[in-house]
């Protein structure tokens, strides 16, 4: 849905859970599941990349899916609409550590990043002149 656009989001409290089995020439290969979140300040920051690209003559098909009010709307009112596309705001970090939040709070108890979980494998190659 994003086309060619990259989007490398930082991310914190990553771990990367799975197994690893001999790949090729001794190289390694894993299938498991990135466990992560995005801050808010970093939802942000896509929000941004995101209208940009979406105003292009040729923007990716996200943009479709997030609609014209996404692209059209203030970075704060975009930004409301990315974070529900996203699923809410679920967590806290607080001091780089996951807390329990309050996901109805405006208050020190809210809630200010996004879960992530998402499957990834990778297979080791052997490069060849």
């Amino acid at each position: 849905i994003l086309d060619d656009l990259r989007i490398q989001p930082a991310l914190s409290v990553v771990s990367l859970t799975g197994q690893l089995t001999e790949g090729e020439e001794g190289g390694i290969n894993i299938d498991g599941l990135l466990l992560a979140y995005m801050l808010s300040e970093e939802a942000m920051s896509i929000v941004i990349v995101l209208q940009e690209v979406c105003r292009l003559d040729e923007p990716p098909v996200v943009c479709q899916l997030m609609g014209g009010a996404f692209t059209n709307a203030t970075p704060e009112d975009a930004f409301n609409l990315f974070v529900n596309f996203m699923g809410s705001f679920d967590a806290r970090i607080v001091d780089g550590l996951p807390r329990e939040c309050d996901m109805s709070s405006d208050g020190d108890d809210a809630c200010n990043a996004v879960s992530i979980c998402m499957q990834v494998g990778f297979e080791s190659v052997v490069l060849t002149d």
